[in-house]
Formats: C-alpha cells, structure tokens, sequence
C-alpha cells in the first residue's frame, strides 16, 4: 500500500522544518492535527525526511505498545522495514540499531545507554506527558539527547491540570502548524458530528468534588450507578441508534459500565454487548476491538481505554455517559466518531454527562486552567428541537433533520448556550454563502515600518462582492507558519515568489495581473465586533501544486 499524504500533512512537515530553519533547531514546536486525520502519517513523513533525505537519526516517542506497532507499520511504508526499529518492553523488541526507533519513554530510560544519539526526537500524543517537569521521564530522555531537535504531535495542546502544553515555559515553545477542525470536516477529512439533546436530561454531577482536576471516581460513581439513570439512558440510546453500525458507549466506572451492558443487552433482545476496562487482558482487548471494527459487534462499552490511539472509523454514533472537567478528554472522546468511513454520513453523538454545556464546542476548546461548569462565555445560543432533540442554531425556523417548524421568529439575542453543539458553527446563526468576486485591491496595513513590539505589516486584500466587501489579511512580513500560509496564498495566483516586503507585493500587484478568485466562500456577520471569514476560493481553472517533496531542503533546516 502506498502512502500518498494529503495536502494539510504536507503542510504540517513544511511549516515544521520552516520554524526549524527560522529557530536554528533551538526551540521546539508542537504540530496540532485533529482526531482522525492522520498524525501517525506527518510523524512518517518527518521520519523520512530526517533518516533518507538527511541521513540522520529519529527517536520516535509513544505512550503504549499498541502505538509502537501502528506508528511502526505507517514509517515502514514510507522508510522500509530495514530503517525502522521498535524499542518496547510489552512487544519483548529492542532494536536499537536503526536510523529510526519507534518506542515507550520507559524502556527508553532503561536502556538509554544502548541508544545511538538522535538529531530529531518526535513525541506523538504529547498531551499525555507528565506536567510536573514536563513529565520525568521525558526530560531524562530529552536532557540525554540534549541537542536533539524535539517535535510534538497531539490533536489536543493542553493538559487537563496544567492548561496548554505549549509555551516558553513549557517543553514545546509554538504550535508550528494546527489544522482547523472545522476545515477538516468541510473537506471531508472528517466526518460531521451531529450532537443531540437527551430527552431524559444530562445528570446532575454538581455535587462531585474534584481530585487532580477532574470528578473524583467515587463520587461520579455514586451517581451514575443508578439503576433508575442507567435504564433511561440505555432505553434513549437504543432508541436512538436504530439504523446505526457502531456505538461506541464511555461509561462512568467499572460497575457503571457492567450496569450498562446488561441494560443494553436486556433491551437488544439478547444481542452481544461487550465491555473493555484497564484490566482486560490484552489479547481479550485485541479480540474484543477488532470485532467491533470489523462489524461483528454493533454496541461496546468502555471506561477511559479508548480515548487517546484507538483507531475504528465505522463508530457512527457515541454515548457519553462519562462526565468530565478535562476539555482534553472530552476532545478525544468526541474524536473517535470523527473519522470517515464508507456509507458513513455522520457520527450522532449523546451527550447524558453534560460535558458540550460544560466546555463549549470542540473546536473552541483550549485548555484553559479556569474550566467552569456553566457553558464556554462567548459561545452561540442554541435550543433543541421538541421532535428529535437535534441541538440547532437558536434563530432556526426549521430543523433540518425532521422538519419541524417553530412558529415565529426567534428575537435575536447574545444569551447563553441552552444546548451543547458539538463545533462551534452549529451553535451560530450566521450561514456560509459563495459570492461573486467583482472586484479584488490589494494594500498595506499599518503603512509605515513596524515599531519593536508591535506585530508586522500585512497585505489587505479586499475583495468586492456587489454591495458587500469583504477583507483578508496576508501576513507577508510574518515568519514561520505565518508566512507559510502567505506563500500558500500567493501560489494560486502567480508563479513569481512572495517578497519580504509587503510594499513589493503591492507593487507586483500593479505590475502584473494576479489570478483572481471568481468565487469566495465565506460568512458575513450581522452583529457588531464580528469579522468575515473566508473558508474557499473558486478560481476559473485549477493551478498544480508545485510542492510534491515532503521537504525542500538537502540538508537538515538547522
């Protein structure tokens, strides 16, 4: 099978080796791509670009055996399997002779004297690093490899404790590259999340006390373990995931999650509804998962196992009956119905623990300390629809999923969030439309040389769509990412490279006639400090891409 990665991957490795190149290799950044869309792949192609075209070596760092294996096969295809190594207690491997090791960090420590020196360490689910120092065992490795050049891969950038995990104080000092979650699913890299409201309400967990940030277990327990709770949950989730292949159900603890299966099993008729813990024995784990990603199992409960590696793209619809005060966790639990499959049209999502009301949408979660219990400030009003409980825009007239109309229309108002929608673009009112481009001017913003402290100049382009305009700025004088995106931008529309200065752009702006977009996709807000955001340019023809190497350098950037 050959590897052909898409276009946001190969962004990710260039916007890499550029903050490389523009740091000299002496700060580390982090690389943030949503669940689904492909790290182990980037991390392959890092791989590849460091021990081929560089001939130097990578130490690739996991959390758990299973990933050593995934991570493994994926730089295989790329790198061969002479190139790559595996180092891991669990797997009874340690190889460490070759230009790549895939391995845990605790094996690592122990044999670390084996390894040869590494010019690139790459930590793939980075959020799960230790917070205290940055995790123990982390730094032991990297302060071994001291000079080595420290890439981390998470599609959550925070800790459920400590918030971002990136930082100057942190082990990451940027996020090189982050792909929207929003765009990855409008470009069908992901598949939609469509969240409901339970007609039984979400539990009341107020009265949980907190141990290490989160619910303490016990108390979460008590709670959840009732079999008044666990039957209305059960009877709604069966209710509601008639027609669905793949259910994936986070339960609250280990007798909450045995609650559920006989509630399910007892309504199913008899049909098989498996459980997998932390305790289950792996090969039972192994047997148990693949079952369900190859169909033979439509229901499978779990407590805090599959989160974070767990690979099924057939799970169509998830129930959460595990609440949370770690945005992180929530992020990767809504993840695992967020890869596409084929006939799959979406993943329905349950929330019975309140976690969307406690945190906000998906894609506006970022980890900060101060997480509250009431909705995210600033989000979207929503209401559910008395039909089929589908969590709406507040100012809907019509469900879009059964019909129902209200009867008037609803007041515009900035209120709080009465329903928890999974991405924030479905908690908002304001629609995405095409408009013709009649008209595209280009001009600097904050004319004159930037002040020390100050950000840099941009380059305003405004494009005239009839009576509205609408302004993007192209950050022509930025670094890094910044400027990666710039360029990204300035391709589509001629062949002459992008100048340092945003003055020469604008001068070849008059010089020579720039590909115009004939459409843009974009919204237009109603209200006051709300800006247009453009999502997709239409140009009269497609233009190639030029860049097909997955670096485009001959030696390492720094």
């Amino acid at each position: 099978m050959i590897i052909k990665p898409r276009e946001y991957q190969r962004a990710a490795v260039r916007a890499t080796w550029d903050f490389a190149k523009e740091h000299g290799g002496r700060k580390n950044p982090a690389i943030v791509l949503p669940t689904g869309t492909g790290k182990s792949v980037v991390v392959a192609m890092l791989c590849a670009d460091v021990s081929r075209r560089w001939k130097d070596r990578v130490l690739v760092l996991v959390p758990r055996k299973e990933l050593v294996l995934q991570n493994s096969k994926k730089i295989e295809k790329l790198c061969g399997t002479e190139s790559v190594g595996a180092l891991c207690d669990g797997l009874s491997r340690y190889e460490v002779d070759r230009c790549i090791t895939v391995a845990t960090p605790g094996t690592t420590r122990n044999r670390i004297d084996q390894i040869a020196r590494p010019s690139v360490v790459i930590v793939d689910e980075a959020h799960l690093i230790p917070p205290d120092g940055d995790g123990v065992l982390y730094r032991q490795i990297l302060d071994r490899f001291l000079d080595a050049f420290a890439i981390g891969l998470t599609a959550t950038p925070f800790r459920m404790s400590s918030g971002s995990i990136v930082g100057p104080d942190r082990l990451f000092d940027a996020i090189a590259y982050e792909a929207p979650l929003e765009k990855m699913v409008d470009d069908g890299w992901l598949a939609p999340i469509v969240a409901y409201e339970p007609k039984t309400g979400a539990s009341d967990y107020a009265t949980a006390r907190l141990q290490s940030g989160d619910f303490r277990a016990k108390d979460i327990a008590v709670i959840a373990e009732s079999a008044l709770v666990v039957n209305a949950a059960v009877r709604e989730i069966v209710e509601a995931t008639r027609g669905r292949r793949s259910v994936l159900v986070f339960a609250s603890s280990v007798g909450h999650a045995s609650m559920v299966r006989d509630a399910l099993e007892e309504r199913l008729d008899g049909e098989r509804v498996e459980v997998v813990l932390g305790v289950t024995p792996p090969a039972q784990r192994a047997e148990i998962i693949e079952r369900f990603r190859l169909g033979d199992l439509r229901y499978l409960v779990n407590v805090d196992v599959l989160t974070t590696g767990f690979d099924a793209p057939n799970v169509d619809a998830i129930a959460m009956l595990r609440p949370t005060m770690s945005p992180g966790l929530l992020v990767q639990m809504v993840g695992r119905g967020a890869r596409v499959a084929p006939a799959k049209e979406n993943c329905i999502l349950l929330d019975f623990s309140g976690n969307l009301l406690r945190h906000g949408p998906i894609d506006r979660i970022r980890g900060d300390r101060s997480v509250q219990k009431s909705p995210a400030p600033g989000a979207a009003p929503t209401k559910t629809c008395p039909e089929c409980r589908r969590i709406v825009p507040a100012g809907s007239l019509k469900c879009e999923a059964c019909g129902y109309e209200w009867g008037a229309m609803v007041a515009r108002h900035r209120g709080a969030v009465t329903g928890g929608a999974a991405l924030s673009r479905d908690a908002t009112r304001v629609p995405r439309k095409w408009y013709t481009v009649d008209s595209v001017t280009y001009r600097c913003h904050r004319k004159g040389n930037p002040k020390p402290g100050k950000p840099p100049r941009t380059l305003r382009v405004t494009y005239g769509c009839g009576l509205i305009t609408v302004n993007r700025f192209i950050c022509v004088e930025h670094t890094g990412y910044a400027r990666y995106r710039a360029e990204e931008w300035w391709r589509r529309r001629t062949t002459e490279p992008l100048p340092a200065t945003v003055e020469e752009a604008v001068r070849l702006t008059r010089d020579q006639a720039l590909r115009s977009p004939k459409r843009i996709l974009a919204t237009i807000p109603l209200g006051k400090n709300e800006y247009p955001e453009i999502y997709d340019e239409e140009f009269p023809e497609d233009k190639p891409s030029s860049e097909t190497l997955y670096g485009r350098t001959d030696e390492l950037p720094f």
